[in-house]
């Protein structure tokens, strides 16, 4: 009854599992359609999953994957792999290709994102071998970005020119023109620090030539700017010349003003064309709005100030800009140098730890092949045991054949004895019949009957 009442209560429990289970990866089914047109929809809908309801090992992967995936293109940088750690266990043994490749590939980017150059190259490496043998270009493409990025980071300029041409290349192939024109202007930033202008002004004129069919006019500026700035006006080429075409870019992609974030690259052009009012006006405004530059364009104005008060001769006030801009230095190296430390100390934590995991593992793999060894034994152990028993059933059932073989030939021998015995009682009956003795046999005659012979007459 106990049985029957268990058995009852498991089918009432599990059309709800099987619903809950059904409801979760119904959400993760939107958030996957979502995820690359609306990011920020897709890491909601993961967010309101409670994980505890997930169930099945499948369903517990590919929430982690797209989890992972949500939180990186909505630009959170993850730096624990708690969460891609569970894709990457289950899709190496579980999964296609393709998503293998997607869960090393977060990986990498979680361990890039924590400093841990070695380990997200690895990661990297894994996915790259996976995703090669997909179509999907597009996540090629992602992979030798990321690892174009991390070489670049370390100047290894030639590894990560390559791989920014096979990413654009990859990205070509998935028809992503954005992220290949993106490629193209990582491999100018590459260019630029080998001091290649020809090559740096060629793939700027290709990325160029994609955001304008693509419709990214706001990313034109500033490769045009840059071209002129680092080709021509740092060259010496006429000052003219250079303010006559930049407007014309201006009037064909910015309705003719000067973007806010142009104001340096002018405050420049007129420091060196000697128009020192207008060059001081370009840096008062980029103080102004000084939320919407980064430090170094802040310290970089600071020293274009200090250079044209030093022309008009006011040295005060050229002396107080280069403390304001020793200042600005000074807290961006304080900045740099904190966190320089802060990735030294988490690569010596990443150190720690990997040095822990090899050494839990190294354990684990001795107490399974310990827990292997005993399981061995206590195996041998048993079929020893069950073959000594059947053995020891065998010859039990043999003794048993053995023994009712011999009784069934005592009955047999028994049942022809009786039969002599009623035979000879027979003979005797009709001797003593005929001699007139008397019926009844005496007692030594029956005694001979039984033994099977008779005495002989007198």
């Amino acid at each position: 009854m106990k049985v029957l009442y268990t058995a009852l209560l498991a089918l009432l429990l599990f059309p709800s599992c099987r619903r809950q289970s059904g409801d979760i990866d119904s959400f993760l089914h939107n958030a996957e359609s979502l995820m690359n047109e609306h990011p920020e929809d897709a890491l909601s809908i993961i967010r309101h999953i409670d994980r505890r309801k997930i169930y099945s090992s499948a369903s517990e992967a590919r929430y982690a994957l797209l989890y992972s995936q949500a939180l990186d293109k909505n630009y959170v940088d993850v730096t624990s792999d708690s969460l891609t750690a569970v894709a990457v266990n289950y899709y190496d043994r579980h999964g296609t290709k393709h998503e293998r490749a997607m869960a090393h590939y977060y990986q990498g980017r979680v361990f890039s994102n924590a400093g841990n150059f070695d380990a997200a190259i690895r990661s990297y490496s894994l996915a790259e071998d996976a995703a090669s043998g997909t179509d999907d270009y597009y996540l090629l493409g992602l992979i030798n970005n990321a690892v174009g990025n991390l070489h670049y980071k370390q100047y290894g300029l030639d590894e990560a020119q390559t791989r920014y041409k096979k990413a654009a290349e990859s990205f070509h192939c998935a028809g992503a023109f954005y992220n290949e024109a993106m490629n193209y202007v990582a491999l100018g930033a590459v260019a630029n620090l080998e001091g290649d202008n020809t090559q740096m002004e060629t793939v700027y004129r290709k990325a160029i030539g994609i955001y304008e069919e693509i419709g990214a006019i706001g990313k034109i500026l500033p490769l045009y700017e840059d071209l002129i700035v680092k080709t021509r006006l740092n060259t010496g080429d006429n000052v003219s010349g250079i303010k006559r075409d930049l407007r014309r870019y201006y009037a064909k992609y910015n309705k003719g003003e000067i973007p806010l974030q142009s104001l340096g690259v002018w405050q420049d052009i007129y420091l060196r064309a000697g128009e020192l009012d207008s060059a001081k006006m370009c840096g008062k405004l980029i103080l102004k709005h000084r939320k919407s530059f980064t430090a170094h364009k802040i310290a970089g104005c600071y020293v274009q100030l200090e250079q044209t008060e030093l022309v008009c001769g006011n040295y005060k006030q050229a002396y107080n800009y280069a403390r304001q801009y020793i200042a600005v230095m000074d807290s961006i190296n304080q900045e740099k140098e904190a966190s320089l430390v802060l990735e030294l100390e988490q690569k010596y934590r990443n150190r720690i730890l990997n040095q822990s995991y090899e050494n839990l593992k190294q354990h684990n793999d001795q107490q399974r092949i310990i827990t292997g060894l005993v399981l061995l034994f206590s195996l041998s152990l048993l079929i020893a045991g069950l073959l000594y028993l059947r053995k020891w059933r065998e010859n039990a059932a043999l003794k048993m054949r053995e023994a009712e073989a011999e009784k069934e030939s005592l009955s047999r021998a028994c049942r022809e004895l009786q039969e002599q015995l009623g035979t000879v009682a027979t003979a005797w009956i009709r001797m003593t019949s005929r001699s007139g003795s008397s019926s009844t046999p005496s007692r030594s005659v029956w005694s001979s009957c039984a033994t099977g012979w008779t005495r002989p007459r007198r």
